[in-house]
């Protein structure tokens, strides 16, 4: 099959007996299509065929890649081996990986052997294989980094790639890392959050840029009983601000949850407000107070009918 790259083979190809033959297809190892030719019952049984034999041959995975047809069926298969060679001896899987990512192997079939990578579960070790990714790979580091969901690779990239941009300035690396680890907010929120903060502690990092992407992640973060974005927000304000409606969404939820004040919810809609805006009338149309600000259209409203503080202080500044 793999040499006449197909998935399906006549009956006569196969040279299997008839009763096998029989016996196969009543347990559906084998499939019979509608034009009568034989295929496995599911392309696993082909993966699991092709390692083996490439297991007994002792085959690299850069020969085995190199020895497979152009055909897209191949990509489970190339998935597979990857994975047999994670299971076992790892410093051999990494030397194994790197041979073929500085291969002149085809691009796609690279991105394909590391977004394999993502799918497996990393080892402290696995940092020098995938700080050469970063730096000699850029393309095939970003596919990777995309497909590495699993919740050991978030503390992964916190131990190991986060200290090494941090090191280097990589300004955009930073800030993807900012993006990327929100994926992760709601299951592991503190570091999260930490990270978040120090993250805006570097002046040569485009905090504008970070504070922007921190503003919209914030928009649906949930404070729980241990863990709360106020203090975030609170930096955040520090910065100069445009129209962040999204802060102003993580204003309302910190606040209806109880883990802040309204003394931060004024500071938001009133933070920027000096005594000339005041002087000139209408605030200088720095007042941030419409409806869309919240994410809901009667949150200002209710607070100011539930808060005599909230009232006291926009009191203070109209006198």
């Amino acid at each position: 099959m793999l040499i006449s790259r197909r998935l399906d083979i006549s009956r006569v190809q196969t040279g299997i007996p008839d009763e096998m033959l029989k016996r196969l297809l009543s347990a559906e190892i084998l499939h019979e299509n509608q034009s009568g030719n034989i295929e496995f019952g599911h392309q696993t049984l082909l993966d699991v065929l092709v390692v083996s034999g490439a297991q007994r041959s002792e085959l690299s995975l850069r020969a085995f890649i190199e020895q497979l047809p152009a055909v897209p069926f191949v990509r489970p298969t190339i998935r597979a081996y990857v994975a047999y060679l994670a299971a076992g001896d790892r410093p051999s899987f990494r030397k194994q990986l790197r041979a073929v990512f500085d291969s002149d192997a085809a691009f796609h079939i690279k991105r394909l052997v590391a977004e394999s990578l993502a799918d497996q579960t990393p080892h402290d070790d696995d940092w020098s294989l995938i700080k050469h990714l970063h730096c000699q790979h850029r393309g095939l580091f970003n596919s990777f980094y995309m497909q590495a969901n699993s919740l050991e690779w978030h503390f992964f990239w916190l131990k190991f790639l986060v200290p090494y941009v941090v090191q280097e300035r990589d300004a955009p690396s930073l800030a993807a890392h900012v993006h990327r680890i929100a994926i992760w907010k709601k299951i592991d929120p503190r570091s999260v959050l930490s990270f978040w903060s120090s993250a805006l502690l570097y002046e040569w990092a485009g905090r504008n840029q970070i504070v922007e992407k921190i503003a919209f992640e914030l928009c649906d973060f949930h404070s729980n009983s241990e863990v709360s974005a106020a203090a975030l927000i609170e930096t955040l304000l520090v910065f100069p601000r445009r129209d962040y409606y999204f802060l102003g969404h993580a204003v309302a939820r910190c606040i209806e949850s109880g883990w802040a004040g309204d003394e931060l919810l004024w500071h938001y809609i009133a933070g920027d407000i000096g005594e000339e805006d005041i002087l000139k009338g209408g605030f200088n149309k720095k007042l941030r107070c419409s409806s869309s600000q919240f994410g809901h259209d009667d949150f200002l409203q209710r607070r100011m009918r539930q808060s005599e503080r909230l009232l006291d202080l926009a009191i203070v500044m109209v006198k």
